[in-house]
C-alpha cells in the first residue's frame, strides 16, 4: 500500500515537471504578438518613466534645464540619441546648444573630451546627429569630432587604446553619415574592419578581453559591420582570407545558440544583451521577431526583452533587480526604436542620412522580390545580380535577402563582384543628421526662427544671473545667433551675449575657487593658522556668489568649518595669551609685594649701640 502511494506521488510530480517544462516560455516571459501601436506605447512608457525619475511630469519636456546640464555625459546622451531617432517632440535645440558648448569648453583642456576613450567622441557625435546637428563643425572653432575621435586619433590615444569598443563605435560613427576618410588618415575603414575581425573568437563571438565571450559586445560588433554584410569583400586575418559576410554570419549563429526558451538569454545575463541583439539584427535586415534562428520554444527576442519591463515603464538590468535601471531602459528604448524603424521601412538606428525616397524603396523591393522568386537558372541569377548592382552601393545594405542571391551565385559558380562597399561608404565630408517622427514619418520640426515664446523666455530671465540660468541663456543665444530672423532682435542678441559673458565669469570664479580649495586646503583635517589668509580670501570670494552658486563650490561646508576652526584657534590663542598675561601680572604683583614687605622690614629694624662692636 505504501509503495503504491509513493508511486502515485512520484508520478504526479513527474507530470507536473513535464507540464512545467513544456510551457511555451519560461516563468519570466510569455509570447505576445506586438503591433505598431504596442511598440509605440512601450517607447512612450520608457520616456515617461525617465521623465518621472528626473522629477518631471509626463507632459513636460525631458530636455529641461537640469537634464540638459548633463549634456555630454553617457547618462544623458544616450537618451538624447534615442529621442532623436524616435523624433518625439522635445527641446532639441536647447540640448544641442549646451552639448556643443560643453564640448567647446572641454576642448580647452589638454585631454579634450578624454585622455584615452575615443568612445566619448563617438557617443557625442551620434547625439549631435540625432538632434539634427553636424559633428564635423561644433562651435565657433568648427571642431571636427569625427576626425578627432576616429580617423585622426594620435598614437598616444589610438582608436583601439580602450580595446574593441573604440573600433566598434568608431566604425559606427564613420558610417552614420557615410563619412569620407582621407587617404592619409591614421585609421581607414579597411584597417578598422580588419582590427575588429582579428578579435573574433573561433565560435564567432567577440569580447572586451581575450579568451572570453560577450553577447553585448558581439551584438555591437555585428551592428558596426552590418553595412558590409551584403558584399563579398574579404580581409586578411593572420594570413587567412576572411569574408566579412561569413564572419558576421558566425557571430549571428553564436547569438542564436545563446538564446534560451525564454526568448532572451540565460537568467544571469542582462536585458542589455537582448536589446543590443535586436539592434544588431535589425541593422542586418534580419527580422528579430520572426527569424526562426531567434525563436526558441515559441518565444522571440522581444518576448525576452519585455520580461524585464517593470510596471513603472522602465526596464530592469537583471531579474534580481527591484528597480528600473536607467542604462537598461535607454538600451531597451533604442532596441524598440530600431525594431520600429525596421518594421516601417525606415533607415537603421545609426544611419542618420536623409530617409530613402519612395523610388529608392521601390527599387530595393523589386530586387528583393526577384531574389525571393529566383530559380536555379543561371540566366535568372545573372539578371538578378545585375538588378542588384544597379542599386547605389551605399544603399545595398537595405536589400534584406541578398544572402539568398549570394548563395545561388556560389552554387552556380557565377562571378559575383561589384563595387567595394567599404569604398562606397566614403562619401560625405560634413552633414546634419536627419530627424523625423517615426510614427507619423514627418520631419520633426526644429525651429530656426526666434519667436514669441523665445522672447518671453528672455524677458523672464532674472536681473541677477546665476549659473542656474546658464543653459537657458546659452540656448536662447545660440538659437537667436543662428536664427533666420536674427537681424530683427539685435538688441536681445547683444543682451544675451552680455548675460552669457556674465555667467561665464561667475563659472570661472567658481572654478578658480574650487581649484584654490583643492590646492591649498585639502585635506581639511590639516587646516591650521597658517591657512588663515587663504581661508579668509576664499570666504570673501564666496560672499560674492548667490546661494545657488555656492552649492557648486567643492566642500563649501568644509570651507565654512575651516573658517570656524581658525576663528576658534585664534580665540583660544587670545584666551591663552590673556590668561598668560594675567598670570604674569599676578606673579609680578606678588613679587613686588614680597619685595615691598622685605624692604619694609629692613627699614623697621634698627640695631642698638651696645651691639655696635659685636
Amino acid at each position: 500500500m505504501l509503495s503504491k502511494k509513493i508511486i502515485n506521488r512520484t508520478t504526479a510530480v513527474m507530470l507536473m515537471l513535464v507540464m512545467l517544462f513544456s510551457l511555451p516560455c519560461s516563468v519570466y516571459a510569455e509570447h505576445n504578438d506586438y503591433k505598431n501601436q504596442d511598440l509605440e506605447s512601450i517607447m512612450q512608457d520608457i520616456i515617461a518613466w525617465k521623465k518621472s525619475s528626473c522629477g518631471y511630469s509626463k507632459n513636460e519636456y525631458l530636455f529641461n534645464s537640469d537634464f540638459v546640464a548633463s549634456a555630454g555625459t553617457p547618462s544623458a546622451d544616450w537618451y538624447a540619441i534615442a529621442m532623436g531617432r524616435m523624433g518625439v517632440e522635445d527641446n532639441y535645440s536647447s540640448y544641442l546648444s549646451v552639448l556643443k558648448n560643453n564640448v567647446t569648453e572641454k576642448y580647452k583642456t589638454e585631454q579634450k573630451l578624454d585622455a584615452q576613450k575615443a568612445t566619448e567622441w563617438h557617443r557625442i557625435s551620434l547625439a549631435i546627429l540625432s538632434l539634427g546637428g553636424d559633428p564635423t563643425e561644433v562651435g565657433e572653432s568648427k571642431i571636427n569630432l569625427i576626425a578627432d575621435g576616429t580617423y585622426n586619433r594620435n598614437s598616444d590615444a589610438s582608436l583601439d587604446s580602450q580595446g574593441i569598443n573604440g573600433l566598434i563605435w568608431g566604425l559606427i560613427t564613420l558610417d552614420s553619415m557615410s563619412c569620407k576618410v582621407p587617404e592619409n588618415a591614421a585609421d581607414i575603414r579597411q584597417s578598422i574592419i580588419t582590427k575588429i575581425l582579428e578579435k573574433q573568437n573561433p565560435n564567432g563571438s567577440f569580447s572586451l578581453t581575450e579568451n572570453s565571450e560577450d553577447m553585448d559586445i558581439t551584438a555591437m560588433t555585428i551592428t558596426a559591420l552590418s553595412p558590409y554584410f551584403n558584399s563579398e569583400e574579404i580581409v586578411q586575418i593572420d594570413g587567412n582570407l576572411v569574408k566579412i559576410r561569413i564572419a558576421i554570419d558566425n557571430a549571428v549563429s553564436y547569438l542564436s545558440k545563446q538564446q534560451t526558451n525564454s526568448g532572451g538569454f540565460s537568467e544571469n545575463s542582462s536585458s542589455e544583451a537582448i536589446s543590443q541583439t535586436i539592434i544588431s539584427l535589425c541593422s542586418l535586415g534580419i527580422d528579430p521577431i520572426n527569424d526562426s534562428r531567434f525563436i526558441k520554444n515559441n518565444c522571440n527576442l522581444l518576448d525576452g526583452l519585455m520580461s524585464y519591463q517593470s510596471p513603472d515603464g522602465g526596464f530592469l538590468h537583471s531579474f534580481d533587480d527591484k528597480k528600473s535601471n536607467s542604462i537598461s531602459s535607454e538600451q531597451a528604448l533604442m532596441a524598440i526604436i530600431s525594431l520600429y524603424r525596421y518594421q516601417n521601412n525606415l533607415r537603421n538606428l545609426y544611419d542618420f542620412r536623409p530617409e530613402m525616397t519612395s523610388e529608392q524603396k521601390d527599387e530595393i523591393a523589386k530586387v528583393e522580390s526577384m531574389i525571393d522568386n529566383i530559380s536555379d537558372n543561371e540566366q535568372s541569377v545573372i539578371e538578378t545580380l545585375e538588378s542588384y548592382f544597379k542599386i547605389k552601393p551605399e544603399e545595398r545594405r537595405y536589400v534584406k535577402n541578398y544572402y539568398l542571391l549570394a548563395e545561388k551565385a556560389d552554387k552556380l559558380n557565377i562571378k559575383n563582384t561589384g563595387e567595394s562597399l567599404i569604398n562606397a561608404m566614403n562619401i560625405n565630408t560634413k552633414g546634419n543628421g536627419t530627424v523625423i517622427d517615426i510614427i507619423s514619418q514627418n520631419s520633426t520640426e526644429i525651429s530656426t526662427v526666434f519667436n514669441g515664446s523665445d522672447t518671453k523666455q528672455f524677458n523672464s530671465l532674472p536681473d541677477k544671473l546665476t549659473t542656474e540660468n546658464y543653459n537657458d541663456v546659452l540656448y536662447l543665444y545660440d538659437k537667436l545667433n543662428n536664427a533666420d530672423n536674427k537681424d530683427d532682435y539685435i538688441d536681445i542678441l547683444n543682451s544675451l551675449q552680455e548675460k552669457k559673458s556674465q555667467i561665464e565669469t561667475i563659472r570661472n570664479n567658481i572654478e578658480n575657487i574650487n581649484e584654490r580649495i583643492l590646492n591649498s586646503l585639502y585635506p581639511f583635517d590639516t587646516i591650521s593658522l597658517k591657512d588663515k589668509a587663504v581661508v579668509e580670501s576664499i570666504c570673501s570670494d564666496l560672499e560674492t556668489l548667490s546661494d545657488y552658486d555656492k552649492k557648486q563650490i567643492l566642500g563649501y561646508d568644509d570651507v565654512l568649518k575651516a573658517k570656524t576652526k581658525i576663528e576658534t584657534m585664534q580665540r583660544n590663542i587670545i584666551i591663552e595669551s590673556a590668561a598668560l598675561i594675567v598670570l604674569l601680572l599676578l606673579i609680578t604683583v606678588i613679587v613686588l609685594r614680597i619685595r615691598k614687605r622685605r624692604n619694609s622690614k629692613n627699614k623697621n629694624y634698627m640695631p642698638s649701640d651696645e651691639n655696635e662692636d659685636w
